[in-house]
């Protein structure tokens, strides 16, 4: 395969760095950058199919997550609009006990045993 040539400045520190772990390496210089460069970019679309999937993935499972939220926040809802209907429900009761109260407590002594005795047989 006929490869194309590639030039870069570096600084020196990092070319002696290189030279040296290329030496390490048993490798020649150009050997080595061919060799990193191949990792760089084949590591590159790894991770980027990867990380779609890690993605794709996460954001299957907040979906579901959200999706179950939704449900309890909707039987909640219909919790807090009965416990208010039966709020009201009391309140007019209250209210409608508090009213006769107020009426029997306006009438004479006879008249109230009259109400008593007449509503109870």
């Amino acid at each position: 395969m006929k490869g194309k040539i590639l030039s870069i400045r570096i600084g020196e520190d990092l070319h002696q760095k290189a030279i040296k772990v290329s030496t390490q390496q048993g490798q020649k210089l150009s050997e080595f950058i061919r060799n990193i460069i191949d990792h760089a970019c084949n590591t590159a679309s790894y991770e980027t199919s990867y990380k779609t999937e890690q993605n794709q993935s996460a954001t299957e499972a907040i979906q579901s997550e959200l999706n179950i939220k939704n449900q309890q926040i909707e039987r909640l809802q219909s919790a807090l609009d009965q416990s208010q209907q039966l709020q009201a429900l009391a309140e007019s009761r209250h209210q409608a006990e508090q009213q006769q109260l107020a009426e029997i407590k306006g009438r004479s002594l006879f008249q109230r045993l009259k109400a008593v005795l007449v509503a109870n047989p």
